[in-house]
């Protein structure tokens, strides 16, 4: 089935989430610098290569589609950890650049979207808005927009007092 749908999607990309972020925490120990060529050697990665593959259909966009077009949060946060967690190797490993990830993330209605959430989302799509943002800001139309819209300051204030809240409970 190529819909994404309901608690049962949202547990497979949090469990694929989870995957992603521990190789990337692996991959960061050995390799600080985040456009490393040597992501392409870990495994996972791979894994990226089949979600992002050209064809008449993708993974990558169902993902996508229940980030922007979903009114179920909690199958929009899954989707948004998923995309912020498998965005170091779908932005930065260099047969994935400038890819369909890329073109997806960048598209005015994503880019909206993400814009929204760093402005104005709560917790966690302000945090999943953030890390997407990092990499559609390799997009240099995105990149403008968001210096226009004030963007990276709001977001650190935002952070801010979310990292100050967090340590008041």
């Amino acid at each position: 089935n190529n819909q994404l749908d309901g608690a049962h999607a949202a547990q497979v990309l949090n469990r694929m989430a989870y995957f992603f972020e521990e190789e990337e925490l692996r991959f960061r120990t050995q390799h600080p610098d985040l456009f490393s060529r040597e992501r392409e050697s870990f495994p996972i990665w791979d894994m990226l290569e089949a979600a992002v593959r050209p064809g008449t259909h993708s993974f990558l966009q169902d993902v996508f589609s229940a980030v922007e077009q979903r009114r179920d949060d909690v199958l929009q946060a899954a989707a948004g950890r998923f995309l912020a967690a498998a965005g170091p190797g779908l932005a930065n490993v260099p047969s994935l650049q400038h890819s369909h990830f890329m073109e997806l993330l960048t598209n005015d209605s994503m880019e909206d979207k993400i814009f929204k959430w760093v402005d104005e989302a709560k917790l966690p799509m302000c945090c999943y808005g953030a890390g997407l943002l990092s990499f559609a800001l390799l997009d240099d139309a995105c990149a403008d927009e968001t210096v226009r819209r004030n963007l990276v300051p709001k977001m650190l204030r935002r952070l801010r007092g979310i990292v100050y809240e967090d340590a008041e409970l």
